[in-house]
């Protein structure tokens, strides 16, 4: 709310069909959080997490942003990006193997 005070309130849509889709928008965005959480009673914790880990690359749309908008990332931003990629990917393919797990103590 300071934020908004300092820089002069928020902006209100004017026209019909900016309001329609600042409201489509939002329903989009509300049914796919409350779809997504229904879900994850149905999925396995590990590949939910996997899942969860690669929201940040989606919700960025770093190809849409850095080709339609004209925006530049920098080095650390791809290197952050990349370094999910692999471990998701990682996880992903050991996912499989008995071997990879560990053992509880004790057994």
């Amino acid at each position: 709310m300071i934020v908004l005070g300092v820089f002069g309130g928020p902006s209100f849509p004017e026209t019909a069909i900016a309001w329609t889709g600042l409201v489509l928008a939002g329903l989009g965005y509300l049914f796919g959080t409350v779809f997504q959480f229904l879900a994850v009673r149905y999925a396995e914790p590990a590949p939910t997490a996997l899942v969860f880990n690669l929201e940040p690359i989606i919700s960025i749309a770093v190809a849409a942003a850095a080709a339609f908008l004209g925006e530049r990332l920098h080095g650390n931003q791809y290197a952050g990006g990349a370094m999910v990629l692999i471990g998701v990917f990682l996880a992903t393919v050991n996912a499989g193997n008995p071997t990879s797990r560990a053992t509880p103590r004790g057994s």
